[in-house]
């Protein structure tokens, strides 16, 4: 991989924007594929941005053939967000399990007595009403 497609790719990531990168196998010639734009030399290819962008829309990397070529769709998506409202003693149950499976988890209450990272370590807590932090 391009050092300058690892620094896409980390972008992508820190702006939560889903890409897929599509290689051609037998020459590792590369292409990033969003859901709104394509870069890279196989981003000319409408056959492989098509089928990266289903990729994208499935959530599953896969390799494919395409005009005889093997492509691998390596699909990077961001984790699924999980707002918890209300830091409640069944809050700081579900939030751990969830950040298991790859969620990306918020926890929202003003109270600062209960919102705080020693009550829900590794998680984003918003000391803030509800209505309040869904407008940030």
């Amino acid at each position: 991989m391009k050092s300058e497609t690892l620094a896409a790719l980390q972008e992508a990531r820190a702006r939560r924007r889903a890409v897929t990168l599509a290689t051609r196998l037998s020459d590792a010639t590369e292409a990033l594929v969003y859901r709104d734009e394509a870069k890279g030399e196989l981003a000319g290819d409408a056959a492989i941005v098509s089928a990266a962008r289903r990729a994208i829309d499935i959530g599953k990397s896969e390799t494919v053939e395409i005009g005889g070529q093997k492509i691998f769709l390596n699909v990077y998506v961001p984790p699924q967000r999980l707002i918890i409202v209300g830091a409640v003693h069944i809050a700081q149950s579900l939030a751990p399990m969830a950040t298991m499976i790859d969620f990306d988890v918020t926890v929202v209450d003003p109270r600062g007595a209960w919102a705080t990272t020693q009550r829900f370590p590794g998680v984003k807590v918003i000391k803030d009403w509800a209505d309040e932090a869904f407008q940030e």
